[in-house]
This record gives C-alpha cells, structure tokens and sequence, in this order.
C-alpha cells in the first residue's frame, strides 16, 4: 500500500518481494495499491541490469483513483465473485 508518489517505489516492491520469497522459501504474488492523488504515477516494474545479469520484475497496480465512481465500485464488488 502506497500512499504518496515515491521514486524508488518499483524498486521497493521487488526488494519486499525478493525479501519475503528468500525468508518463508515459499512464491510470492506482489500487488501494488496506490492511494496517492496523482493520476500518472502507475509503476509496474523494476529492472537492473549489470554485465550478463539482468532482472525484470513487473507487478500488477490498483490504483484508488480508478474506483473514484459509483458505478466503479459495483464492477469492482463483481470482480470478487
């Protein structure tokens, strides 16, 4: 849960993601909610690479601003059946 704009947020999500896979040893599903205001802050993936090394790690968002309508919050109530 995300609730400002943050620069290293993509990079943040991998390292939480890579943290708790490496402490339980079990696969982790990492999601992205942001709540901040603004409308183009949408990361969804980090990458680094170095040499022949590379690491691609992509997330998907929910974005609090996209359920702003009523009717966005009936499709949404329908997506949990």
């Amino acid at each position: 849960m995300q609730g400002e704009r943050e620069t290293a947020f993509a990079e943040r999500m991998f390292t939480d993601h890579y943290k708790v896979r490496d402490r339980y040893q079990v696969p982790v599903a990492s999601l992205a909610v942001l709540a901040d205001a603004d409308r183009h802050f949408r990361p969804t993936q980090f990458s680094a690479a170095l040499w022949n090394c590379r690491v691609d790690f992509q997330f998907p968002v929910v974005k609090r601003l996209d359920y702003a309508e009523p009717e966005c919050w009936a499709e949404l109530e329908a997506s949990c059946d």
